[in-house]
């Protein structure tokens, strides 16, 4: 499925952009971690009040009722499997 949007909202697969790269970020970072304090700063970054998981969902307000769903189907497999 190829989308042809302006903005680039959504990539190839149809998952939004935003979730992917947070995602691709996350799993590089992951793979660093050396230590229990390294761990927890990354998922207070990720997973915190302010984290970048909560930022995307902020953004959910831009998208149509349909994606909106969507995205907050996906940010919550996203919560719950990190």
């Amino acid at each position: 499925m190829k989308t042809t949007r302006k903005n680039n909202i959504v990539s190839e697969e149809g998952k939004p952009k935003a979730i992917e790269e947070c995602k691709e970020k996350f799993l590089k970072k992951i793979q660093k971690v050396e230590n229990t304090e390294d761990l927890e700063a990354l998922r207070i970054k990720y997973l915190g009040r302010k984290g970048e998981i909560r930022k995307l969902f902020g953004k959910i307000q831009k998208y149509r009722t349909r994606k909106k769903r969507i995205v907050r189907i996906l940010h919550q497999r996203v919560k719950n499997h990190y």
